[in-house]
């Protein structure tokens, strides 16, 4: 009975998000919103090759999920503006199943969903970011298996900045993994595996993988390390709540030399969904950490939605 009544209310909120989306979108113009719809547009009756160039030059992105999706709809004459609300409320429906399947939380998520600024930008800005994070909480629903490592897979094939969230969830079991191996000779079959893929994407797109980091580096970025002392400290605090102290300072560290080097506006956001699951352990994440990113991130997707009214974007 709970169950059926908790797929209810999130399928209610998920409906309420694609039309609330439905009615932002049609204001949104300008920043990533505009390119992806250009992109969008531009191959509704393009063949795949030509699509895919349109897809390098438009968006530089190479991610294979992404494209094939939006190719595929684009050509069915599905509009721009559909296909993102309906991809927000899919978003929207598969964090609150997680959230509800694994921490029984309710709660927390709809107020984030519904508030929360890096899930705005989600829903308006970061297209491919956002297929990426559907198969990602998909994979966290599954408690272990292929279907797990599929999605991940999936999540990855959508944007290759999950690599650095996927990591981070892992480092942990990774690190275990590997001292086994060194003091027991015993080498791991997963470890293996997880090892062979990333050295294939390594080698695949290397060239891909600087180019990125050519864009995002315009030297070492002091103010946006400063800018993330609040997340470190929520890391520390979790960490020693919840007895995965090593985790969180490995997490910690790898995340702030990256935001040294690139800037924290991407690394941020992955910060934020990194640390919601340790929050949502805290009492199903009704505790003052909890309390406090409700109160600043929601204040800022409230400005981001007043943006939108006011200036066509919620970015100023």
């Amino acid at each position: 009975m709970i169950i059926r009544l908790h797929t209810i209310s999130q399928s209610l909120i998920s409906i309420l998000v694609f039309f609330v989306s439905l009615f932002f979108l049609e204001m949104y113009e300008g920043g990533d919103f505009e390119r992806y719809r250009s992109y969008y547009d531009a191959i509704s009756r393009a063949s795949l090759i030509d699509a895919f160039s349109s897809y390098r030059n438009i968006l530089g992105a190479s991610e294979p999920l992404y494209f094939f999706v939006s190719w595929i709809l684009s050509f069915l004459g599905i509009s721009y503006i559909f296909f993102v609300s309906l991809s927000n409320s899919i978003l929207c429906f598969v964090f609150l199943n997680w959230c509800f399947l694994r921490f029984r939380a309710s709660l927390f998520p709809a107020i984030c969903v519904l508030s929360n600024f890096y899930f705005f930008v989600l829903f308006f800005e970061l297209e491919r970011l956002k297929l990426a994070f559907i198969f990602y909480f998909i994979s966290l629903s599954f408690f272990g298996g292929y279907k797990r490592t599929f999605s991940a897979f999936l999540s990855i094939s959508s944007h290759f900045q999950l690599m650095v969230l996927l990591a981070a969830n892992y480092i942990d079991f990774a690190f275990k993994k590997l001292t086994r191996t060194i003091l027991y000779g015993k080498l791991d079959f997963i470890l293996l595996v997880v090892f062979v893929f990333l050295s294939f994407l390594a080698y695949k797109f290397s060239e891909y993988f600087f180019e990125k980091i050519s864009f995002y580096y315009e030297g070492l970025d002091y103010l946006a390390l400063v800018k993330f002392i609040p997340f470190l400290i929520l890391f520390i605090y979790l960490g020693l709540k919840l007895n995965r102290f090593f985790q969180m300072i490995c997490v910690g560290t790898l995340f702030s030399l990256l935001t040294l080097f690139l800037g924290g506006d991407r690394l941020n956001i992955l910060a934020f969904f990194f640390v919601l699951p340790f929050l949502l352990k805290v009492k199903k994440g009704i505790n003052f950490a909890g309390f406090f990113l409700l109160v600043y991130f929601g204040g800022k997707g409230v400005l981001f939605l007043y943006n939108i009214i006011l200036y066509g974007r919620g970015y100023q």
